[in-house]
């Protein structure tokens, strides 16, 4: 490990105005892909990609996703005692109210304490089906945690640090990729020339990254996000630190943008899903703490029946690094 992920006045992501200057501790926790799921008998709710997408349930992810788990990654969030908790799509399999009613549920401790303070987006997961996307079944069971109630939503954190929610979710038929929008980037740049005029650090939380890692991921258009090349020159031109936080793909890890190294990507990975040759869910998430001008990324993961903490790598342009394998 080469230290933690931190952004200090001689690296090339503190160049704005928050190089050297100090503000007050701000955390963050940031999880995703929960992918709670449920059967469903209901005639009405089966035909199309939903029926497909509960074979697959039935014959692969009701084993692979231990959602009985759930009580222990709460607890651990809870501990932490964060600022923000930022959820970053797919609380649910096939957009079931059933699914969606497990996920609140299970999350209730959190809504409970840390109320007002939750912030979350959907993911391809969570608008499953054309018909999903018309009734908003998302934002009528977690509509609570869709900050403002606007898409996107942005949230001042104080210190010259924003927080931004986008909704890329469409009706892809039987792909699962997401789209960036025209009046979704029109309205990032109304953003920036009017309230974010100041900011000197953003946060970005989409299901979707804009990019995906070469080598481990081939360029798929059936799950990429469309459009997102000109999101990606939009934060590039910010000028500040940005930290993309998002999901889709269930592997946790930490990337620098190779052409626009003001963007780091943190992937929170999948925590209850139990990789192959493992007995046991990969229960974990990822944390941002924000001090005195610098961000430092921190990793909570489960090892057999203790919780560790470790920094994550900052990594150079380009670079990636595994935050899913213990040990690392």
């Amino acid at each position: 490990m080469r230290g933690a992920a931190r952004y200090s006045p001689g690296d090339p992501l503190a160049t704005g105005p928050e190089a050297g200057r100090g503000v007050a501790m701000f955390r963050a926790v940031h999880i995703g892909d929960l992918h709670f799921w449920r059967f469903t008998a209901n005639p009405a709710l089966l035909p199309g990609k939903r029926l497909l997408g509960l074979a697959n349930l039935a014959l692969r992810r009701s084993r692979a996703f231990q959602q009985g788990r759930a009580g222990e990654l709460v607890a651990r969030i809870g501990d932490a005692a964060p600022d923000r908790i930022l959820l970053s799509g797919d609380f649910t399999t096939t957009s079931l109210p059933s699914e969606f009613s497990a996920a609140k549920d299970a999350l209730a401790p959190l809504e409970e304490r840390f109320a007002g303070r939750i912030r979350a987006v959907p993911g391809n997961h969570d608008r499953y089906t054309r018909r999903e996307l018309r009734a908003k079944s998302f934002d009528r069971f977690l509509g609570d945690w869709c900050f403002r109630g606007t898409w996107p939503w942005f949230d001042d954190a104080g210190g010259g640090l924003w927080i931004a929610g986008i909704d890329a979710t469409t009706s892809n038929g039987l792909g699962c990729f997401g789209t960036f929008r025209d009046e979704t980037l029109e309205a990032l740049k109304a953003w920036r020339s009017g309230e974010g005029a100041d900011a000197r650090e953003l946060w970005i939380v989409c299901h979707f990254p804009t990019e995906d890692l070469p080598g481990v991921f081939h360029r798929d258009r059936g799950r990429e996000l469309h459009g997102g090349d000109r999101l990606l020159r939009f934060l590039g031109e910010l000028n500040i630190p940005v930290f993309y936080l998002h999901g889709h793909h269930h592997y946790r890890w930490i990337y620098r943008s190779p052409t626009h190294p003001n963007v780091t990507y943190l992937n929170a990975g999948a925590p209850m899903y139990r990789r192959k040759g493992m007995a046991r869910a990969d229960l974990g998430f990822l944390e941002l703490l924000r001090e005195n001008g610098t961000t430092a990324v921190k990793v909570h993961r489960l090892e057999g029946e203790e919780w560790k903490v470790s920094d994550a790598t900052l990594p150079e342009a380009g670079e990636y690094f595994d935050l899913q394998t213990p040990g690392d």
